[in-house]
């Protein structure tokens, strides 16, 4: 399957969120409010170009016909991000979580994995940035994996974690900042952070 462009992912991911709900397909004209297109047209050139990259396919004169190509079920799986993460606070979840797509050996197997969405640049001497998603485990983590700690039951760090009885030393991933250390009781792992996910966009 080819590159699909930004429009295109998201109404691949609108398709596949609404049979998910209902079963059935949108109907064009669902797409287009959803969207805020101008025209049916601008919908039927969307689905064309996602027909010719092997995304879709459809049954003409057939409504509510719109099929994901095999190749996507096969290689995609759904995550959900869960809520926000601001430095110093706990996670701050969500009423409902969201589904967001990924490819699926992108996410590690037999393993309970959420999505936290990055809210201002507490984090940034640990090369993570506001609006990034990271991808968070819920497992014990191994010396040196980073962690998401809550500190006291209130403050929230994003740190690699080494454990040294009966303390814990909390290191930065930049070398210039030291490390924190505390008594163990004083820390609860939220999750292992395994991977994080960044949209470069123009300003």
């Amino acid at each position: 399957m080819q590159l699909l462009t930004k429009k295109q992912r998201e109404i691949i991911d609108y398709i596949t969120e609404y049979q998910l709900a209902h079963k059935i397909s949108p109907s064009f004209r669902e797409i287009k409010e959803h969207f805020g297109f101008s025209s049916l047209g601008s919908v039927h050139n969307h689905i064309h170009a996602l027909k010719k990259k092997g995304a879709l396919t459809t049954k003409e004169h057939t409504p509510r016909s719109l099929f994901l190509t095999q190749e996507r079920h096969a290689k995609n799986s759904t995550l959900p991000l869960i809520g926000n993460l601001r430095g110093g606070m706990p996670i701050e979840l969500y009423s409902t979580s969201h589904p967001i797509h990924f490819p699926s050996d992108w996410i590690p197997k037999e393993e309970e994995c959420f999505l936290l969405k990055i809210v201002g640049d507490d984090f940034i001497e640990e090369q993570i940035q506001h609006d990034d998603l990271i991808l968070v485990v819920t497992r014990p983590p191994l010396a040196g994996e980073t962690v998401i700690v809550l500190v006291d039951t209130h403050t929230a760090m994003i740190k690699k974690m080494f454990l040294e009885p009966p303390y814990l030393r909390l290191a930065s991933s930049n070398p210039h900042v030291q490390s924190i250390i505390l008594r163990e009781e004083h820390a609860t792992i939220q999750g292992v952070v395994l991977s994080l996910f960044r949209h470069y966009r123009a300003d």
